[in-house]
């Protein structure tokens, strides 16, 4: 049954992936930015930049290198994450993607996603609040949701470990580049060894 519905997904072209994103990104910073600033009363700069910003944007830099292979060892071992893998395949068209669009997409979920929920919820929710609605918030699968709200708590701890929010956008923009080429990658393999 479920592989049934996975396959009706309409084919879509990577201009309107991207636009959606690139949407979501500027609804993002509407939302957070404004949220941040007179409801929160913080400096938008300090909260981005943190006292230490080249510390914060090596440990994510860093922390996003080291995560990403070992989420994409998940994708492989987990079967509910291999289905989700899929999924993706057959909703976006990652082989026909370029890697700017991928870049493009990736940046729009990493500070998109980062400034709304680690930059506006978390310093009203906290850490394990914001991290569980970050899952809840990624609804492919309950193993997605875990894995997001896994992830959701890395980036939340980067978040208060540099005080700023540069290192969970440069770790997340990292981790959703790797992945979306790693699976670009392997969908264009695999249709190229069917051949």
């Amino acid at each position: 049954m479920e592989q049934h519905i996975t396959d009706t997904y309409p084919p879509v072209s990577s201009r309107y992936i991207v636009t959606i994103a690139l949407g979501f990104l500027a609804l993002a910073l509407i939302l957070a930015l404004p949220w941040m600033y007179w409801f929160q009363g913080r400096d938008l700069q300090h909260a981005l930049l943190g006292p230490q910003p080249l510390y914060a944007l090596l440990l994510g830099t860093v922390t996003g290198a080291l995560f990403t292979p070992v989420a994409w060892y998940f994708f492989h071992r987990v079967p509910a994450l291999q289905r989700n893998l899929r999924q993706l395949e057959r909703m976006l068209p990652l082989r026909h993607m370029g890697v700017f669009d991928l870049l493009l997409i990736a940046l729009s979920a990493g500070v998109g996603e980062e400034v709304l929920f680690r930059g506006a919820i978390q310093y009203a929710l906290g850490l394990w609040g914001t991290s569980f609605l970050f899952g809840l918030m990624h609804p492919l699968s309950p193993s997605y949701v875990l894995y997001a709200t896994v992830a959701g708590l890395l980036l939340g701890w980067l978040a208060l470990v540099t005080q700023s929010l540069i290192a969970p956008i440069v770790c997340h923009t990292i981790i959703d580049t790797l992945l979306l080429w790693a699976a670009r990658r392997e969908s264009q393999q695999r249709i190229l060894s069917s051949k």
